[in-house]
């Protein structure tokens, strides 16, 4: 394992999926080379710990990253704002950026736990395979919550251990139930003690070209596990809510809405319809691409060609519904309102 070289000219970005990795993972190398760091945050950060709401959450999140960026004094920095937990689905988000421009690359890898953490590299691969830029730089991985297995490069951290900690201490929602500067700590003497370094602490990275073509790209079933765990999100919510007395059928009401379309007839749309059957809530139709599946259903479900673009319309599909709020709109449908938002109390 040889020691991680930054030279002085070195334009560095980071790549974090949450605010909040990148200094958990590549904290000593932001604190040692600030001025030469960008840093870009995929995700919102919404889906955190602790029970905030995602609206609230994601927000104290960004002020927390922007917090942090002040005080180190980076070069630049920015967050892209993709919803927590569907990195999966926006593949492309990186291919806007100039990574000719950038001499080295962190990012998390490929065999990171996370999905978000493993979508994160996905990307870098997908924007470098795209880019016409000859210079493609150097790529190392970080490890955030599964530790890498074939780490080539170390750093020192010995000196700005304390630093780090504080650092990710700045962002003080998230060590409810899962304390980082603890977790970083531990790991950065680990990895001195395994690399017989004792008494050290550092942190280890795993170099990566990425030129090579390489088979790593997300399996179907990864991809439905991502759609669960996001429908699981909105599952709890959903109990916490009616739990506390609250029902989506209030939100409606309070917005003046009385009739609705459902858009998606899968099983969140069933119980939304049970939810609402005993309310003054009028369930216009239920619209689904499977409509004749549903013939001899109680339910009238029709297709969208069909629907009256008029009637206010909620969406139960979750992990698709920005696809959907564009079909939508180009149906002429301007009130359109998505069963996660009502949950979470987000506005149209």
């Amino acid at each position: 394992m040889k020691a991680l070289d930054i030279k002085d000219d070195d334009r560095i970005l980071i790549i974090a999926p949450h605010p909040d990795d990148e200094c958990i993972g590549p904290g000593g190398v932001l604190l040692m080379h600030a001025k030469q760091c960008e840093v870009i945050v995929l995700t919102d950060g919404r889906q955190g710990q602790g029970d905030i709401a995602p609206e609230k959450e994601k927000q104290i999140r960004k002020q927390e990253f922007k917090n942090e960026m002040k005080r180190l004094k980076v070069g630049s920095f920015s967050m892209l704002d993709i919803e927590d937990g569907t990195l999966l689905s926006h593949m492309d988000c990186l291919t806007e950026v100039a990574f000719g421009e950038y001499s080295k690359i962190f990012v998390t890898g490929i065999w990171d736990g996370h999905p978000d953490h493993k979508a994160a590299f996905l990307c870098v691969k997908e924007a470098v395979k795209k880019t016409t830029s000859e210079r493609i730089p150097e790529c190392y991985l970080y490890e955030v919550h599964t530790p890498l297995q074939s780490p080539t490069h170390f750093l020192d951290i010995s000196g700005v251990m304390e630093e780090k900690g504080e650092l990710i201490r700045i962002h003080k929602s998230q060590l409810k139930d899962l304390p980082y500067d603890v977790l970083a700590e531990q790991c950065a003497s680990y990895r001195a003690t395994l690399y017989r370094m004792p008494g050290k602490k550092i942190e280890v990275y795993e170099a990566v070209d990425l030129s090579e073509k390489a088979d790593m790209g997300i399996s179907e079933t990864e991809i439905l596990l991502q759609k669960e765990r996001v429908n699981g999100w909105v599952l709890k919510r959903w109990v916490l809510r009616l739990l506390e007395g609250a029902r989506i059928s209030g939100e409606l009401s309070g917005k003046g809405i009385m009739k609705i379309y459902l858009y998606g007839y899968g099983e969140l749309g069933k119980l939304l319809i049970k939810e609402l059957s005993d309310t003054e809530i009028k369930i216009e139709a239920v619209i689904d691409r499977r409509a004749e599946q549903f013939a001899d259903d109680e339910m009238t479900v029709i297709h969208l060609e069909k629907a009256d673009c008029r009637i206010p319309v909620v969406v139960t599909a979750i992990y698709e519904y920005t696809d959907i709020e564009k079909r939508l709109e180009a149906f002429g449908f301007d009130k359109i309102y998505s069963l996660r938002g009502l949950l979470e109390g987000v506005g149209d």
